[in-house]
């Protein structure tokens, strides 16, 4: 089996569309681990928010 070469053109459109490719992938991935982050975040700060009522209520008692 024998190839064609490819030319200049078809080479450049692969290429951007591998790049494209790959930087759309990067920004879901880090879109998706930032959420995750907030995500976190909200539950420490529901944790911390439930722990400083259940100790209030503790001193009042």
């Amino acid at each position: 089996m024998q190839f064609e070469p490819i030319n200049l053109q078809d080479f450049v459109m692969l290429a951007l569309g591998v790049a494209g490719g790959t930087l759309w992938t990067h920004r879901k991935l880090r879109r998706q681990r930032e959420a995750a982050a907030l995500d976190q975040a909200t539950l420490l700060t529901q944790a911390r928010r439930e722990s400083e009522t259940i100790l209030r209520e503790a001193w009042l008692a």
